[in-house]
């Protein structure tokens, strides 16, 4: 797909949505055992996008399998399940055992979407799809967008594209920014006519984060290793 020449920079007839795949380190927690080798933990809040386990003795990643109940997630290996109603993850790790006993690292994942406008209207910030997209993209802050590629990225070297504001002047993203990765984090920059569904953006880019800067007002992200058009 190739982005138009329109919306290489930003323009007001467009909504642009960032959104950063945060990490947060579980295995560090507190956990129940749930007998046939399943164990809990109250320490996600939310649905996790992602569960990953990592052997701390072959360094082998490996992404678990989301299940829709307790009793699946007990008979399969690899696998998670999250009960919304008690805000608690069951985790089935590959080899059974507790996911506290350092012999793997559990890592879970989640989406946080910033909108530079409302989104979509009537001034809502629930996207159709029914996760948040939170209008407190700075637009100003949006960095141009060029359409080559080899501005961007070369081989192996770092590329630090630009910065992308969050306006945080209520504190609400304070205990997330302490309790959850943002730093080296998958990242997409996109654009949507407003008014249609999140399922019509369109992926602009696709970077890592960068360094996280945490003020008062503002978190300022640093955006890095950028790749064009690419899920």
């Amino acid at each position: 797909m190739t982005v138009p020449l329109e919306i290489a920079k930003p323009d007001s007839k467009l909504a642009f949505i960032f959104e950063i795949e945060v990490g947060q380190r579980i295995d560090t927690a507190s956990w129940s055992s749930e007998g046939s080798s399943t164990y809990s933990t109250l320490a996600c809040l939310t649905a996790p996008a992602e569960v990953h386990e990592a052997s701390n003795t072959t360094f082998v990643t490996t992404d678990d399998q989301s299940v829709g109940s307790v009793a699946t997630c007990k008979i399969t290996a690899g696998s998670y399940y999250y009960d919304p109603a008690a805000a608690k993850l069951y985790l089935h790790a590959i080899a059974g055992n507790n996911p506290s006993d350092t012999t793997i690292a559990v890592m879970a994942f989640y989406w946080r979407r910033f909108c530079d406008q409302q989104y979509p209207p009537p001034y809502t910030i629930v996207d159709i799809g029914g996760f948040e997209i939170e209008p407190r993209l700075l637009k100003d802050s949006i960095p141009d967008i060029t359409l080559e590629l080899t501005m961007f990225y070369e081989g192996t070297q770092r590329q630090t594209w630009d910065t992308i504001t969050i306006a945080n002047g209520d504190g609400a993203y304070d205990l997330d920014i302490v309790n959850f990765i943002w730093e080296s984090r998958l990242c997409y920059l996109k654009v949507v006519v407003p008014g249609e569904a999140y399922s019509a953006a369109v992926n602009c880019v696709r970077a890592r984060t960068g360094k996280v800067t945490w003020a008062d007002d503002v978190l300022s992200i640093d955006i890095e290793d950028q790749m064009l058009n690419t899920d």
